[in-house]
C-alpha cells in the first residue's frame, strides 16, 4: 500500500482523524510514514490545538 501524503490527509478529515487515533495508540506513533503524515497534517492543520482563536 502506498503512503498517503500530508496534503491528502489535510483534505480528508475523516480518514486523517481515524489514522491519527490509530497511530496515537501505537507503541511508536511515528513509526510509519503514513502515521507521520497523518500526525503532521493534524498538527499543521490546526485541529490539534485545543484552544485556538476564533477565525474571522
Amino acid at each position: 500500500m502506498r503512503e498517503l501524503s500530508i496534503e491528502w490527509y489535510k483534505a480528508h478529515d475523516k480518514e486523517r482523524n481515524a489514522k491519527y487515533e490509530q497511530c496515537r495508540k501505537a507503541s511508536d506513533p511515528r513509526g510509519t510514514e503514513d502515521c507521520r503524515n497523518a500526525i503532521d497534517a493534524t498538527v499543521h492543520d490546526g485541529s490539534f490545538t485545543k484552544s485556538s482563536p476564533n477565525k474571522s
